[in-house]
């Protein structure tokens, strides 16, 4: 794995089967809406939040952004 994500708080190193077996990630539309500080749920988290942010039905973000 890079050295770069190992850095990061709570990273747990993966061998090459299981790096192999990862399946997913975030476009950088995704990126940005989670940066300002939207949350990644299946339900919405309460009153104010709106589904979509980057594309994705799994962003929720407040109504404000």
């Amino acid at each position: 794995m890079k050295n770069s994500i190992l850095k990061l708080s709570g990273a747990q190193e993966l061998s090459k089967r299981e790096q192999k077996t990862v399946v997913g990630g975030i476009t950088q539309e995704m990126a940005a809406c989670l940066s300002r500080g939207c949350v990644m749920s299946s339900a919405s988290p309460g009153l104010g939040w709106v589904r979509g942010c980057g594309g994705s039905n799994r962003i929720w973000c407040r109504l404000e952004f």
